[in-house]
């Protein structure tokens, strides 16, 4: 006798190729996503670092104790160098870079978690007038 149509082995023998498949399917995405999070945080930083950086070259009179309107940095000075710490928060007050939304938040791409409190450190040189971006520490509250 000549049936037509499947077994109930190998409808079973299909279903489990597919969850297979669907499982290594949601895998990937799910690597591929983090992978995109994790640079879309590396990219923001170095958003942040390079508006920093520019802020600081275009109002040098703050590092040299001359300047009206500077950022509230933590600063000490090492070798004639002089070495400032800042938050993300702040150089957001100042419009130096911008909140991600309405409550005045900085948010990690990466976890979704507010990360105002994370701080840039900038090196400045009196002797050739430079800076430096020395360290960006990432703090997620």
């Amino acid at each position: 006798m000549n049936r037509k149509g499947f077994t109930l082995v190998e409808l079973l023998a299909v279903i489990v190729i597919l969850g297979i498949i669907s499982t290594i399917a949601v895998a990937s995405v799910n690597k591929i996503n983090e992978n995109t999070k994790n640079r879309l945080l590396n990219t923001k930083i170095s958003l942040f670092e390079n508006n920093f950086l520019s802020w600081a070259q275009d109002n040098e009179s703050c590092f040299t104790g001359a300047g009206i309107d500077c950022l509230t940095m933590t600063c000490t000075t090492t070798n004639g160098l002089k070495n400032c710490i800042v938050t993300y928060n702040e150089l957001a007050s100042k419009h130096v870079v911008k909140y991600d939304n309405d409550d005045n938040q900085i948010i990690n791409p990466a976890n979704n978690k507010v990360m105002n409190n994370s701080t840039i450190k900038i090196e400045y040189n009196p002797n050739n007038r430079s800076f430096t971006i020395v360290e960006t520490t990432v703090n997620n509250t």
